[in-house]
Parts: structure tokens; sequence; C-alpha cells
């Protein structure tokens, strides 16, 4: 390797699971393709998922509810790896006064991965994770023609890596059939 150790280029791929008549985000699947690091020294890749923090939040009031992450598959060259999540839980206040992970940068942290690299640097990754929202049953008036009309607002969950990314591509695939999109992606 010539240069600094980074990662050359990232690709994901969202795709929303909508339900009738939900009026709260919806679930959704994203398929990261990118090269394992290819540094002996690397054993795990790390990334965190994080959503940004909401306008206002002193943190005083009940945190929201945090979306559901769960790592469907991992694989090097189709060869299935190890991966393991971890919540990221806010350090408890007790007098420090170091700023706690993730709030320099203001957003709201949900998860950490660590996929296992192991011997297998440069090879073709794929990683999909399922990500599940706060959805509620439909009532009456989400299934009214002026409310099923409103676009729903999906923020993805995309990975924030430890080593700079050279280029990041996310693609939402359109739903054949549809004539204007039933939803607003905001990207995190």
């Amino acid at each position: 390797r010539d240069g600094p150790l980074m990662i050359p280029y990232v690709k994901a791929a969202i795709t929303p699971m909508l339900t009738a008549g939900s009026s709260e985000s919806p679930k959704y699947a994203v398929r990261v393709n990118l090269p394992a690091p290819s540094d002996e020294d690397i054993e795990w890749l790390e990334f965190g998922l994080a959503l940004p923090r909401p306008q206002g939040d002193n943190g005083d009031g009940p945190p929201p509810e945090r979306p559901k992450v769960e790592v469907a598959s991992a694989s090097i060259e189709g060869v299935p790896v190890r991966a393991v999540t971890k919540a990221v839980v806010k350090p408890e206040a007790n007098g420090n006064t170091t700023v706690p992970f993730g709030e320099a940068s203001g957003k709201e942290w949900i998860t950490w991965v660590k996929i296992h690299v192991g011997e297998a640097g440069g090879g073709k990754m794929d990683i999909l994770y399922l990500v599940g929202g706060n959805e509620t049953n439909s009532t009456e008036e989400t299934k009214s023609p002026s409310l099923a009309s409103t676009p729903i607002i999906l923020s993805a969950l995309l990975p924030s890596f430890s080593l700079p990314v050279g280029e990041l591509e996310v693609n939402v695939p359109i739903q054949t059939g549809m004539s204007r999109p039933l939803f607003t992606l905001r990207l995190c």
C-alpha cells in the first residue's frame, strides 16, 4: 500500500419496507459494499450509526426511542464473517467535565458495529443491516386520503467509519408502478 490507510469507496443501497397505513418511519434495509481494509494490523472494521440530535434537546426529558439495528449478514468475497453490534450508551453524569462520546458531533449515536476482517484484507466486503422504525398501528386518521398522500420522512442510518472514505455512493431503488415518491429520504 502506498499512502495512508483509507477506504477508497463505500456503496450503500437503501431499501424501504413500507407498511400500509403506518404514520411512522418505515423499516428499511441497508446493503453496504466496500473493499476490506488491507492493513495487517486491522483485525476488525468498525463503524457507528447515528442520527442527528433533535433541535433543542438538552437531555432533560425522556430520551426518544432509538431505532433497532440488526446486522443480518456480513461477508468477504462471499464467505460469511463475524459481525458484532454494541449499543452506544451515554455515560452517566458524574461531575466529569469531558464531553461524552458523540456529543461533540451533534449526533445521537445508536450502535457500534464491528466486522471481522482477519487476513482477508482487500477483498469485497458486503454488509446487510436492518433498521426498524417506531411504527404504530394504523388508525382511521392515517387511512384518510389527505394523510395518505403525505410523504413519510425516512432518516436513514449510514455508516460512519473511523477510517477516511474516498467516495460515498448512496442508491435508493425506485419502486415500479409509483407515480411519485412515498417518502422523503434524510441521510444521517
